[in-house]
C-alpha cells in the first residue's frame, strides 16, 4: 500500500506536430536507440530487413550515437547522429518507427520507450508484440508484427500516407494523456510529497483507454 508505479514518459511539449505524410517517395522506416540496443535488438533482425528491403524497396534510417555497422551487408541504411534536437524531430527523418525485439527475459521487460517516442512524434509504429508493446499498440495506435510475413504486411500497408496519418493522429494524443511529462509530473510530485508527509499518495495512476 506504499508502492507507486511511475512509467517511462516523454516530453510531448518539446515534440512538434509531424509534417504531413508525403506520397511518391520510398517509405522511410526509422529506428531510434542506443548503441547497446542496436546490438541486442536491431542486429538480430538485420537479415530479415535486408530481405524485406529487396522485396518492398523501403529506406532504413538509424538514429543513434555512435554509428554502428550492421551485420548484414545487403541492408542499405542511412545513419543520423543522435542529439536531443534530432530526437525531438524524428518525424523529419522517417515515416514509420520500428521496434523489433527478441523474445527473451530481458527484452520482455523493456519499457516501450521507442514506441512512446515514435507515437509522440505522430508516427505509426511496427513492433514485436512482447512485454508492454501490445498495450501501447492497441486501439489502432500501431501494428504488431510477430514474424517476417507480418512485418512484410505491415510495411506494405504503411505505404499508404492516409493510413500513416490516421495511426499517427491516434497515437500522439494517447501518449499526451498517459505517458507525457505533463501528465505525470503532478503525480510524481504527489508521490514525493506523500513520502515527505508520511501520507498516502492521492493520485498515482492514469486510467488506460
Amino acid at each position: 500500500d506504499r508502492v507507486s508505479v511511475v512509467p517511462t514518459v516523454v516530453d510531448t511539449d518539446a515534440i512538434p506536430p509531424p509534417p504531413d505524410p508525403a506520397a511518391g517517395r520510398p517509405l522511410r522506416l526509422g529506428w531510434l536507440g542506443s548503441d547497446r540496443s542496436i546490438r541486442e535488438t536491431l542486429h538480430a533482425h538485420a537479415a530479415m530487413f535486408a530481405d524485406l528491403q529487396a522485396e518492398l524497396g523501403f529506406e532504413l534510417v538509424v538514429v543513434s550515437k555512435p554509428r554502428r555497422e550492421m551485420p548484414d551487408r545487403r541492408l542499405r541504411w542511412r545513419h543520423v547522429e543522435w542529439s536531443p534536437a534530432t530526437e525531438a524531430r524524428i518525424a523529419d527523418h522517417f515515416d514509420v518507427g520500428i521496434m523489433p525485439l527478441v523474445d527473451d527475459e530481458f527484452q520482455r521487460l523493456k519499457c516501450g520507450c521507442k514506441l512512446l517516442q515514435y507515437m509522440a512524434a505522430g508516427l505509426p509504429s511496427i513492433a514485436t508484440p512482447i512485454g508492454i508493446n501490445p498495450s501501447l499498440l492497441g486501439g489502432g495506435r500501431g501494428i504488431a508484427a510477430t514474424d517476417r510475413d507480418a512485418w512484410a504486411g505491415a510495411i506494405a500497408r504503411l505505404r499508404d500516407p492516409d493510413l500513416r496519418r490516421t495511426i499517427g493522429a491516434t497515437a500522439r494524443p494517447y501518449v499526451e494523456r498517459h505517458y507525457s511529462v505533463a501528465a505525470w509530473f503532478p503525480r510524481l510530485f504527489d508521490v514525493v510529497e506523500s513520502v515527505r508527509l508520511g501520507a498516502t499518495p492521492r493520485t498515482v495512476a492514469l486510467a488506460a483507454d
